[in-house]
């Protein structure tokens, strides 16, 4: 049988997005790959109304780590040696 990844993320949250892209910079530095997690905000597709001021702030605030099973000790190592210099 055959497996596909999913790539599945571990998402954090930061006090605010400049804080986000400053982490979210120095991962790509690296050749780590984050991913902004539902942003913008689901409520500003066209086809949505309505606002939702919890959504919008997390949107803007939370970025997703890449995890996967076959993610090895090495790379989990870089990405919080990343984390923590930064």
């Amino acid at each position: 049988m055959q497996s596909d990844f999913n790539y599945s993320y571990y998402p954090i949250i930061f006090t605010d997005e400049v804080e986000l892209l400053r982490y979210k910079n120095e991962l790509e530095k690296a050749g780590i790959l984050g991913r902004r997690y539902f942003y913008p905000s689901l409520n500003h597709l066209t086809y949505t109304q309505g606002k939702v001021p919890i959504s919008e702030s997390i949107s803007k605030c939370i970025l997703c780590l890449p995890l996967y099973h076959d993610l090895s000790f090495k790379e989990q190592a870089l990405i919080a040696r990343v984390l923590l210099k930064t």
